[in-house]
């Protein structure tokens, strides 16, 4: 609910952690603050983004 109050106040959050890899994103950290966004209809929310890269397997 803290989450919620915040964003409505006008607080800024936190930017979410994703991982990418080959395309899909995962939540690192920032699962409550993507839900909260989503319930209050926000398309857009910060993130830092890490990006995995595998290399050529011999």
């Amino acid at each position: 609910m803290n989450i919620a109050e915040a964003r409505l106040c006008g607080e800024p959050i936190p930017p979410v952690q994703l991982t990418e890899k080959n395309g899909r994103y995962y939540v690192r950290d920032g699962h409550h603050r993507i839900s909260v966004a989503h319930a209050l209809g926000e398309t857009f929310i910060d993130a830092e983004v890490v990006r995995i890269q595998m290399g050529e397997l011999r």
